[in-house]
């Protein structure tokens, strides 16, 4: 686990289901847990803070992940977008939230759809302010933000992502400098001048980026 800002804490672990590293987020401030795995330190890692978890907030359903582990540890409230809520009726703590909402202390719902029709980002308005993104953008290593693949994204796809191209112009008319990805590594600074000229200036694909 790193502290990537202030008050802002990143981790990964593999995922044998997509075969992949997966990224999860803790803003202390809020005490928000963003789509949580448990990191390889254990939960004991969070002993340490000033401010335990008190909420696990998911961009989707899909992205339960280890949330039980953390409500039986810390008692957490799990945050699910209301469309997906359904896909996890079995799960105690699983509560709603409608896009809009503050579903934390600071932390806004955003609506993506797109991809899901529940997928949701959030808008963190502590420090400099931050996204995290679920499945709708990519960041892999040092490399350009993209989008998933045309199989993850699904049908009529670039459909999709001309109508996700809508939602993150959107977005940049909030406050942020941070970009926080599910599936890739963060963007600590100059994440809203990177996520605008990914919308406005892509170069390799003359509609859809990468831009770099």
């Amino acid at each position: 686990m790193e502290e990537i800002l202030p008050g802002f804490h990143h981790w990964s672990v593999f995922d044998e289901r997509l075969a992949r590293r997966v990224h999860s987020f803790y803003v202390e401030p809020a005490g928000a847990l963003i789509d949580p795995t448990v990191p390889e330190e254990g939960l004991g890692v969070f002993d340490g803070f000033g401010v335990r978890p008190q909420q696990a907030l998911l961009t989707n359903h899909t992205h339960y992940r280890d949330a039980d582990r953390y409500r039986d540890a810390f008692d957490v409230l799990i945050r699910v977008p209301a469309l997906g809520l359904a896909h996890l009726a079995d799960q105690a703590g699983a509560m709603k939230y409608e896009f809009g909402d503050e579903v934390a202390y600071g932390v806004t719902a955003v609506e993506m759809g797109q991809i899901l029709e529940e997928e949701t980002a959030f808008w963190v308005s502590h420090g400099e302010g931050a996204v995290a993104f679920g499945d709708v953008l990519t960041h892999p290593g040092d490399g350009p933000i993209g989008f998933p693949p045309d199989p993850d994204i699904g049908a009529h796809p670039d459909r999709r992502r001309r109508a996700l191209k809508e939602r993150f112009r959107a977005l940049l008319l909030r406050d942020f400098d941070a970009l926080l990805f599910d599936h890739g590594e963060p963007v600590p600074n100059e994440g809203r001048e990177r996520l605008r000229r990914f919308v406005e200036e892509p170069v390799e694909y003359p509609e859809f980026g990468p831009y770099e």
